[in-house]
């Protein structure tokens, strides 16, 4: 199974006084959330889940009329999972989304907030590997490249470090990781979650990493940023 998992539960406190910037409208009419996965080759998954926050459906949208959309301009196979209550962080927002929905296989978490393709080949396989897509900074004009997520590779393309905020490297991570294995996440992202409840992904790799998991460095390509109202703005 190759499940492909887009959050969208956070506060876009980087779009304040603003509706959540998932649900902000893009120049041909998508929404960002959907335009964020145009450049992928969807079809090839198995299940696609948007986890969002209550609050956020019943006072910026309808339910009924954003899963019409999302069926339709994302995939069939979309199902739009529903939190009561917040929470603490991205990690924490998928694993409440394993625990409801009993997710089996591979994952492939996806920001909502930018755009950019990856290699078909790399969904057409039984099942995902555990995997960061990446982009070389020097190619591409950010606003803000000290608030990306970087990782250090070696000469296999293997990745040996990775951390938020600080440029350790000139790859700086997409937001788009694949876990081989749904249950390395749950098992490492639960561990984590109960010393810290602000724990990223990278957080989670970090730590598979040091136990002796391998991730691949993968290279992502045409990539659109839209993480700030200044790079929405701007693009």
């Amino acid at each position: 199974m190759k499940n492909l998992i887009i959050p969208v539960a956070g506060q876009s406190s980087r779009f304040p006084n603003m509706r959540p910037k998932w649900l902000m409208t893009m120049p041909d009419g998508l929404i960002m959330l959907e335009k964020s996965v145009s450049k992928f080759e969807v079809s090839l998954f198995d299940k696609v889940y948007v986890v969002a926050l209550k609050e956020h459906i019943e006072k910026y949208t309808d339910k009924n009329l954003l899963i019409k959309s999302l069926k339709k301009n994302i995939s069939k196979k979309v199902e739009l999972v529903i939190l009561k209550k917040r929470t603490s962080c991205p990690t924490e927002t998928i694993i409440n989304l394993l625990k409801i929905k009993k997710i089996s296989g591979s994952i492939l978490i996806k920001d909502c907030d930018n755009q950019f393709s990856i290699s078909e080949n790399d969904l057409r396989a039984k099942t995902l590997k555990n995997s960061i897509y990446a982009i070389n900074v020097k190619s591409l004009d950010l606003i803000d490249a000290k608030n990306k997520s970087y990782i250090q590779t070696n000469n296999e393309n293997s990745v040996i470090n990775i951390i938020e905020k600080t440029v350790i490297s000139d790859l700086f991570c997409c937001g788009a990781y694949c876990f081989g294995n749904v249950n390395d996440f749950y098992k490492y992202g639960s561990q984590l979650l109960k010393k810290s409840k602000d724990v990223y992904i990278s957080h989670i790799i970090l730590k598979m990493i040091l136990e002796g998991n391998e991730f691949k460095f993968k290279k992502a390509f045409d990539y659109s940023d839209w993480g700030t109202w200044e790079e929405f703005k701007k693009w």
